[in-house]
């Protein structure tokens, strides 16, 4: 007497490998995809510091001569995360060096600096912008 075998199905060792490949597939395919939230968030983190320190620069050059000097402006809301609770909120500090170049000029340098947490670390960061202003 001969056994018939099935050979319609899938074996238990091609379903396991094809899990285990799959499994694999999907947990690389959630870190790209929480990396790359990650640096959306971390871009939109510098665009808004840039942002900051241009209308710092572009509110100097509209001062008068005399009025332009250095200062420090802390607590400047660089990311709210999109949400109502504030303590998720990503504050930096808006540093102004004035340069008194001695020829009727002046040097102005804006820095913003803010503190991220990043793997459990924080990490400080820092971006900055620099002008001339003349007295005319």
């Amino acid at each position: 007497m001969r056994l018939r075998l099935n050979n319609k199905g899938f074996s238990l060792a091609e379903v396991m490998v094809t899990s285990m490949i799959s499994v694999f597939v999907i947990t690389s395919l959630m870190y790209t995809s929480l990396t790359t939230q990650q640096s959306i968030r971390a871009g939109m983190i510098f665009f808004q510091a840039g942002e900051v320190a241009r209308t710092k620069i572009e509110g100097i050059k509209a001062l008068a001569y005399a009025a332009v000097v250095s200062g420090t402006t802390n607590n400047v809301l660089l990311n709210d995360n999109g949400t109502v609770v504030a303590t998720d909120d990503i504050f930096g500090t808006v540093t102004t060096t004035v340069t008194d170049n001695g020829d009727q000029t002046k040097t102005v340098a804006v820095s913003v600096t803010w503190t991220s947490r990043a793997l459990k670390t924080n990490v400080n960061h820092q971006i900055g912008m620099t002008t001339m202003v003349a007295n005319l």
